[in-house]
């Protein structure tokens, strides 16, 4: 484990105390002494939880954290009542249900904006900032499963490029158009 747990050297818990992670991997939970606290003991296991759902790709709902969200690449949310595990699947533009699973998937979208390039189409031509910035932007056209196919020769680029690697895009020339 590095500094880049949860992406900085510091993870503040709900409680307000920071818990702070070390060049090498090493957790301070408040101060180092070699113990925790009582009241320590649900900042550690807030990090521990946090860091296995960051792992496995989920969301958990603050406001019933018995609910954790699965984003997928149509824009569609599976969510999970973990103490049932009862689960629902709602897309964006679905009718509203008043519910809570429904509330948690609202909750999770406005946390995670849609994408541009999660509309694209076939025939549809982007270009797209990748996540490894050594390497320049490429032009691409969107295949099915949340995939681009990189257009021109490769030259020692991806030749597919998945959603999870876009740091950025924009569609130059759209197919619907034409």
């Amino acid at each position: 484990m590095s500094t880049a747990v949860f992406g900085a050297p510091e993870w503040l818990a709900s409680s307000g105390r920071a818990v702070k992670v070390g060049e090498d991997g090493t957790l301070v939970f408040d101060h180092v002494n070699g113990y925790l606290t009582p009241e320590m003991v649900p900042d550690a296991e807030e990090f521990f939880a946090a860091r296995k759902d960051e792992e496995l790709g989920r969301w958990r709902w603050p406001e019933d954290r018995k609910f954790v969200v699965y984003g997928r690449d149509d824009g569609g949310a599976r969510v999970v009542d973990e103490t049932t595990g009862d689960n629902w699947f709602y897309r964006r533009e679905d009718v509203v249900h008043a519910s809570d699973p429904f509330w948690a998937a609202c909750a999770f979208w406005e946390a995670h904006p849609a994408l541009p390039w999660a509309g694209a189409r076939p025939g549809d031509i982007w270009v797209l900032t990748l996540n490894d910035i050594s390497l320049p932007d490429v032009p691409a056209m969107p295949t099915t499963g949340g995939r681009f196919v990189v257009i021109g020769e490769d030259n020692g680029r991806p030749a597919f490029v998945d959603f999870s690697d876009i740091a950025d895009a924009r569609c130059v020339w759209s197919a619907v158009q034409a």
